[in-house]
């Protein structure tokens, strides 16, 4: 059971960019992974940029780094930052 997780910049998304948000991922994830749609279920998660290194950068990329399937392309906080209290 495939389950996609996304958080993004905090922005407002019409019912359309929705539909074809859940019409797209789904469809790549079936393909890719040869099951039915009922198997997908995707979570949106907006994140307000000033807490992005803490609740999104450190513990799900910089923690996770060896089981990305895709590395951002800018750049990470270290993972000694995690014990601050400040974004980066």
């Amino acid at each position: 059971m495939p389950h996609i997780d996304i958080a993004y910049f905090d922005k407002e998304l019409t019912e359309t960019q929705l539909a074809q948000l859940d019409k797209d991922l789904t469809q790549v994830i079936c393909t890719c992974l040869e099951v039915p749609t009922s198997a997908v279920s995707i979570g949106l998660e907006p994140v307000a940029p000033d807490v992005w290194n803490t609740q999104i950068a450190l513990p799900r990329i910089v923690a996770r780094a060896a089981s990305l399937l895709r590395q951002p392309d800018y750049p990470l906080p270290s993972p000694d930052a995690a014990h601050q209290t400040k974004d980066i």
